[in-house]
């Protein structure tokens, strides 16, 4: 309607024409259902979230527990303060996803254009009938969320290398080898982990020793290539269990620790696991014992390996170079090599596309899936107007809207605080909690925030230390009062700290003086839901196209349950996919 023009419309392309519609006229609903079930194009989707994001940058511009002391409620558009306050816990709870009735219209927009132009976080049922069933041996020392990681992105990789026909994967960033060690183990693949920690480094060889020391040597039934055995193999090593590997020309003095996942003595095969796993899977041995035991391997199939290489991957041109020898180096052994990272922190998937790249550009399609997280954590060094992190974006697409958006607003940035709140949850987390735990959880931020502003009140907000990094027990929350004692219980105070009585007054007085805005946390909370997820998209978004600059055909795949894992969006291609992608 003419008399609402300040609503600009929003175009969403079909397969047939592009229609134009105003969100005036249809639900919350029936818009997600409608642009979901609607091929987009990525480009526009993520221009769409930038201008949404744009809009509403006061919901992440603000660190959570400075909201007391910055005074964030004023923010809020009246009509929309007047609204969310009247709301229960349980209308709050499902806000993001159905406002209820009496919800203003710009409030109603705002939500409607989050979850609209918000990546798919659906699993498919393809994905879950990858999923593995990871053996104890194998599992031990997981929590429940990394077991669902790696049982479902470990048979989603040995699906991808089967179609690839390749049986050798780099995992990026390796950590403590739980995902190289089951692709290794369960699908019979030859597995390089790269990682940067040397403690992380020390422990995946020894948990990889302990994984084969507390297996059988084979028996009779590893003669039997149809029980499914699945067995390790290594490297003869050094009494420091390292072998030096260089992988560059000889003028240069890059080289990498290989550490070898056993000891000298460990000669045999490891027992093969009646597990999920590739049909016919080999068991494969020491380097020493690899003429010794030949015939027998070749009996059983396909070696699985691993191993782990310390490396730290940054944009130095040796770093690259080393990288990319590297995965050229597997590739030569089998034909191809697969890309995996389960949560690459930070720069690590931005540099592995970069690789990607340097790869495809050399004629070499690397297929690949990398999971990512902490957003907030990438390189502080604005690569451009609005932007203030160095591989953010990284498209030019997006780069060219970053510009035109900072030029209408200037004060506009995505900073580290909008990348921790694409960090955080998920929807689906916030609709799992209930009553109580959204209580916990105000309460938690708001005594926090409060006390915050009580110390630095009292002229000694770094006076008050913990002894101990761990949360409040609950039953601390029922007050402030209670909060507070616990707070000093598990603290010392440092040196130049006023009275005690003192402070214990300022911070009280603190305390009332904010109480009534308690409430106001999970207010702020739902809204910054809402916007969580706009804001990892566009980061995802801007990935995918920059790939596809660079002729990369790729496609955003959700693996995980993300109420269990909220970073649960790969960016995933095979050849197959990529090849046909490019040709389009």
């Amino acid at each position: 309607p003419s008399n609402n023009t300040h609503h600009p419309p929003f175009r969403i392309r079909t397969n047939v024409e592009a229609m134009t519609f105003s969100l005036h006229h249809i639900t919350t609903t029936s818009a997600v259902t409608l642009l979901r079930n609607t091929w987009m194009d990525s480009k526009w989707q993520a221009k769409q979230l930038l201008n949404v994001i744009a809009d509403h940058q006061w919901i992440y511009d603000v660190q959570l527990t400075h909201i007391f002391k910055e005074k964030t409620w004023k923010r809020l558009p009246k009509e929309w303060s007047d609204y969310l306050y009247g709301l229960s816990i349980k209308e709050l709870s499902i806000l993001p996803v159905k406002p209820p009735d009496g919800c203003p219209k710009s409030l109603e927009h705002f939500i409607t254009a989050c979850r609209m132009f918000s990546v798919v976080r659906e699993v498919s049922q393809e994905v879950k009938h990858c999923e593995l069933v990871i053996g104890k041996d194998v599992a031990r020392g997981m929590n429940p969320k990394k077991l669902h990681e790696v049982s479902r992105l470990s048979g989603y990789i040995n699906n991808m290398c089967q179609k690839a026909k390749c049986n050798s994967v780099v995992d990026v960033g390796s950590g403590l080898g739980y995902l190289g060690q089951c692709l290794a183990v369960q699908c019979g693949l030859n597995v390089v982990g790269i990682e940067c920690e040397p403690g992380r480094v020390s422990v995946a060889a020894d948990r990889m020793k302990k994984l084969i020391a507390t297996s059988s040597k084979l028996t009779d039934n590893s003669s039997n290539p149809s029980s499914g055995c699945i067995s390790l193999s290594s490297t003869d090593t050094s009494q420091n269990e390292k072998s030096s590997l260089n992988l560059v020309d000889e003028h240069s003095a890059i080289q990498m620790d290989i550490h070898s996942p056993t000891d000298k003595d460990i000669h045999s095969y490891c027992h093969c696991l009646n597990f999920h796993a590739r049909e016919h899977a080999k068991c494969s041995f020491i380097e020493k014992d690899r003429d010794e035991y030949e015939d027998k391997g070749n009996q059983i199939g396909y070696p699985g390996s691993f191993s782990t290489v310390s490396l730290i991957l940054d944009d130095s041109e040796s770093s690259k170079r080393t990288f990319i020898q590297l995965i050229a180096r597997e590739a030569s052994k089998s034909g191809n090599v697969f890309i995996a990272g389960l949560h690459s922190c930070a720069d690590l998937t931005p540099l592995a596309l970069n690789a990607l790249i340097d790869l495809r550009k050399s004629g070499l399609t690397i297929p690949f899936v990398l999971i990512s997280c902490c957003y907030h954590k990438m390189t502080l060094q604005p690569s451009c107007p609005g932007s203030s992190f160095k591989y953010f974006p990284l498209s030019s697409v997006l780069r060219q809207e970053f510009s035109l958006v900072s030029k209408k607003s200037p004060n506009f940035s995505i900073n580290i605080f909008g990348m921790r709140l694409a960090a955080q949850e998920t929807i689906s987390k916030w609709l799992g909690q209930d009553e109580r735990d959204h209580i916990l959880h105000s309460k938690r931020v708001a005594y926090r925030a409060i006390l915050e502003v009580g110390m630095e009140r009292a002229n000694c907000i770094n006076a008050l230390k913990r002894t101990k990094r761990r949360p409040i027990k609950d039953v601390a929350m029922e007050t402030f009062e209670n909060y507070f004692e616990e707070v000093l219980r598990g603290s010392y105070m440092t040196a130049g700290l006023p009275d005690l009585s003192v402070y214990n007054t300022v911070v009280m007085e603190t305390y009332r003086e904010f109480k009534e805005y308690v409430p106001f946390v999970e207010v702020f909370t739902s809204l910054q839901v809402c916007l969580q997820g706009a804001i990892e998209s566009l980061v995802l978004l801007d990935r995918l196209l920059y790939l596809k600059e660079h002729g990369i055909g790729a496609k955003l795949e959700p693996l995980f349950d993300d109420a269990i894992s909220p970073r649960n969006v790969a960016i995933a291609s095979d050849t197959l996919f990529c090849d046909k992608l490019c040709s389009n």
